[in-house]
């Protein structure tokens, strides 16, 4: 299962690769790793906004786009994201495909996922709500003893 310092590797690459990139087509490609009525909206929420940067919390992949439609992605057990430009060469195990576009040039956001555990959600005014239910992020923050001595009082 990918845990977190996969996730930030996998932020890091997309941080890379996908800010100032625009969202041209999406390819669904695995109906079931989304709730149904975010597949209903996926397309009409996505197509034409362009990636910000991306970021994470805990084992969450948050993707915000321009107007407050935000992208969270879960990787399950085997999922990746994939960043290329380039030809796009199709995979037996993508579920999501994001074509991309920024002057002219091509890119392509993948999620593949062998087993189908991962999962996409998109909304709006923010990541998916269940990741304001996940505690302070390991890696982020202050993490000393008087930090903690303060968050134990309350």
């Amino acid at each position: 299962m990918p845990e977190w310092p996969e996730v930030e590797a996998i932020r890091a690459q997309s941080a890379e690769m996908s800010p100032g990139r625009t969202i041209a087509h999406v390819r669904l490609l695995e109906p079931a790793m989304m709730a149904p009525a975010e597949r209903r909206r996926l397309r009409g929420l996505v197509r034409g906004r362009t990636f910000a940067s991306p970021g994470r919390h805990g084992k969450f992949l948050l993707l915000p786009l321009t107007g407050d439609v935000w992208l969270t992605v879960h990787l399950g057990m085997t999922g990746r994201i994939l960043v290329s430009s380039g030809r796009y060469v199709s995979h037996p195990h993508d579920r999501f495909v994001f074509r991309l576009v920024r002057e002219g040039e091509k890119a392509w956001l993948v999620f593949r996922d062998p087993r189908k555990f991962g999962r996409l959600e998109v909304g709006e005014s923010g990541p998916a709500a269940r990741v304001a239910l996940l505690g302070p992020d390991a890696w982020l923050g202050e993490w000393d003893a008087e930090s903690l001595a303060r968050r134990l009082q309350g």
